[in-house]
C-alpha cells in the first residue's frame, strides 16, 4: 500500500509467486547446456537446484555477477552436482577363464580352417568331374553324326555350356579354376595331388575366344587382306583391346582379393596370439 506517495512497508506482504518461470528457465538452460543429460534436467530436479543452491542478490545484480569474475570467490560459490549414476560392473576374468576363451577361439579357428579345407577339396573334385564330362563330350562330338549332334548339344547345355563349339573354352576355364583352387589349397599347407590327369588338355588353358581364332586378323598385314577383312580387322582390334582391359581388371581384382585375404589372416593371427593388443589396435 501507498500513503501520500510513500510505500507503507509494514502493511506489505510477500507473495510467493513467479518461481515457476525461474524453474522452467533453469530446466531449459540445463537441457541446452548438457544435452546428453536432457532426461535428467526435469522440472522437479531444476526446482530442487533452485530452492537448494540459488539465492537472490542482496545488492545490485550486476555487481553480484562481477564477483564471479574473481577465481577465489568463484570457487566458494560454484556448486557441483552429481547426477544419478549407476556404475557398471566390469567383469574380471580369472586365468582359467582367459585360457578357456583362448582355447575356444583356437578351436573355432581350427573348425573354420577345416570347413574351408573340405570346401576346397569338394570344389576340386567337382571341377575334375566337370572336366571329365566335358572332355568326353568333346571327344564324342568329333566323330558324331549329324543326327547325334542335337542330343550332344542338349547334354553340354546341362553342363552349363552353350553349345559344342564353346566346349574348348569351357574346359580351359575349368582347368584354370582347378589350378587356382589347387594353388590356394597348397598355400594353406595341404598336400595337393599334382598328377598329370589333365596334362593332355594343357593346350586348352587360356583358351577362350582366341581358341577359335577370333583375333586372327589383327597381326596380319593389311596388304594381305581384302576390304571385308580390313573391316573385320578393325573390329577385332577393338574387341581385343576390350578383352585385354577386362583381363587386366580381373588381375587387379584378384590381387586385391589376395591382399585382403592376407591382411585378414594376419589380423586373425595377431588376434589369437595377443587378444588384448588386437583389441587396442582395433579401437
Amino acid at each position: 500500500p501507498f500513503l501520500g506517495g510513500t510505500p507503507r512497508l509494514q502493511g506489505a506482504y510477500r507473495l510467493n509467486v513467479g518461481g515457476g518461470g525461474c524453474t522452467a528457465a533453469l530446466a531449459q538452460l540445463l537441457a541446452l547446456r548438457w544435452p546428453a543429460h536432457r532426461s535428467t534436467a526435469t522440472v522437479l530436479n531444476a526446482n530442487h537446484i533452485k530452492e537448494t543452491y540459488c539465492y537472490v542478490a542482496k545488492g545490485k545484480y550486476l555487481e553480484e555477477l562481477r564477483t564471479y569474475q574473481s577465481l577465489a570467490t568463484c570457487k566458494d560459490k560454484v556448486v557441483r552436482i552429481q547426477l544419478p549414476y549407476t556404475e557398471k560392473e566390469v567383469p574380471t576374468l580369472s586365468e582359467e577363464d582367459i585360457e578357456r576363451r583362448k582355447r575356444q577361439r583356437t578351436e573355432a579357428a581350427d573348425r573354420l580352417r577345416e570347413m574351408a579345407r573340405a570346401k576346397r577339396e569338394a570344389q576340386m573334385e567337382s571341377l575334375r568331374g566337370a572336366i571329365r564330362g566335358m572332355e568326353e563330350a568333346l571327344a564324342q562330338s568329333k566323330g558324331a553324326k549329324s543326327k547325334e549332334l542335337p542330343a550332344l548339344n542338349e547334354r553340354v547345355q546341362g553342363m552349363g555350356v552353350s553349345d559344342l563349339k564353346a566346349l574348348p573354352k569351357a574346359i580351359g576355364q575349368r582347368l584354370k579354376q582347378l589350378a587356382d583352387v589347387k594353388a590356394r589349397h597348397k598355400g594353406k599347407g595341404y598336400d595337393v595331388q599334382d598328377g598329370d590327369e589333365f596334362s593332355h588338355l594343357a593346350h586348352l588353358l587360356g583358351e577362350g575366344e582366341d581358341a577359335h581364332n577370333r583375333f586372327d586378323l589383327v597381326d596380319r598385314p593389311d596388304s594381305e587382306l581384302t576390304r571385308e577383312q580390313l573391316d573385320e580387322k578393325r573390329k577385332q582390334k577393338m574387341l581385343r583391346g576390350a578383352a585385354l582391359a577386362r583381363e587386366a581388371e580381373k588381375r587387379r581384382k584378384d590381387q586385391e582379393r589376395e591382399e585382403k585375404r592376407r591382411r585378414k589372416e594376419e589380423e586373425e593371427r595377431q588376434r589369437q596370439e595377443d587378444p588384448q593388443q588386437w583389441l587396442r589396435d582395433a579401437r
